[in-house]
């Protein structure tokens, strides 16, 4: 990993810091630098070195990166955030991620800028979703209650991850 590199990754991996921090926490543990060691030169992350944009991401890439990581063998999409309640409660997802279409900037204004943002696994007391911030390194902060209205505001939606199935 190059500095340049590492730079960018901090400006367009926010779906990548969600997933590293949801590896750390299922014992899967892997850093930025490892992260990115492992999967820059992957065919399907070829932009990442032509195009300056390490760490940028789609839905597909997402999907590749939650079965490497054995975070799950897929994802939902939810807009109807009564079904990620349900679906976190009765913990039947290894992760959420909170994608946005827009941001919330430091002065209060609202930007069009997405983001992926990391949903923890339990609901705050009123039922309100708790995101939790990253840091560059994928290292999580102190998260804060997200309300409904605030997540239409910003034009959310849920990837919920599919576990893999246990056999015995």
């Amino acid at each position: 990993m190059t500095p340049a590199q590492s730079d960018q990754f901090d400006d367009y991996g926010c779906a990548c810091r969600c997933l590293i921090a949801l590896a750390n926490a299922n014992g899967n543990p892997i850093t930025k630098e490892q992260f990115l060691d492992r999967f820059i030169n992957e065919p399907q992350f070829w932009f990442w070195k032509a195009q300056k944009q390490c760490g940028l991401t789609d839905t597909g890439l997402i999907l590749d990166l939650i079965r490497a990581l054995k975070l799950g063998t897929s994802f939902q999409v939810f807009f109807n955030k009564t079904e990620v309640r349900r679906r976190i409660n009765e913990r039947l997802t290894s992760g959420v991620i909170l994608c946005t279409e827009n941001r919330e900037m430091e002065d209060g204004r609202v930007k069009n800028y997405f983001h992926c943002s990391l949903i923890g696994s339990k609901l705050e007391s009123k039922g309100e979703f708790y995101m939790i911030p990253l840091d560059l390194d994928a290292k999580p902060q102190r998260g804060f209650a997200i309300s409904d209205s605030k997540i239409d505001e910003l034009a959310g939606y849920f990837l919920v991850i599919q576990p893999e199935l246990e056999h015995s």
